[in-house]
């Protein structure tokens, strides 16, 4: 019994730590999705009834305003409607948007850059080289012609995927 009192006693002291807004900064950061957003209220109303109430949100990988992109304007939208419709309790919390950067946040070097402004947008990706290459039936009769091997095929689901 006396382990289990030992336990409630550090839960307590912890949660007076994180309660303190002079020692503690309570950041909850989410995607600009509905679902994430929802998920991210949930949490910021249980940490609030624990008496964690000094909250900072962060909405992570805002893309950039239209780039010439019908799908990234398509996602943006989207992420736009998720902001306006952000849940009641989220709305009172500071809030920061942080763009999506063009290039993995990974190592020091990189976090250096994440609030940065003035990153280029990523640009659409540029066609490849047109490669001259036999016709599909014209590689089907070669392979039908060697007397052994082995031919590996891989399929990929349909996308965009139909929504319901």
């Amino acid at each position: 019994m006396a382990g289990l009192q030992k336990q409630k006693e550090q839960y307590a002291d912890a949660v007076t730590a994180l309660s303190d807004p002079a020692k503690t900064r309570l950041v909850l950061v989410s995607r600009a999705q509905r679902s994430a957003l929802e998920e991210v209220s949930r949490t910021s109303g249980e940490l609030q009834d624990v008496g964690m109430k000094t909250q900072y949100l962060v909405v992570n990988g805002v893309l950039p305003e239209d780039f010439g992109d019908e799908l990234a304007s398509a996602i943006r939208s989207r992420q736009q409607a998720a902001i306006h419709a952000i849940p009641a309790n989220l709305k009172t919390l500071p809030t920061d948007e942080v763009a999506l950067k063009p290039f993995n946040l990974v190592g020091l070097d990189a976090l250096k850059h994440l609030l940065q402004e003035g990153n280029m947008p990523p640009t659409p990706a540029q066609s490849p080289e047109k490669i001259a290459l036999p016709a599909l039936h014209t590689l089907i009769d070669e392979l039908a012609q060697q007397s052994s091997g082995l031919i590996m095929t891989m399929g990929k689901r349909r996308w965009p995927p139909r929504l319901p």
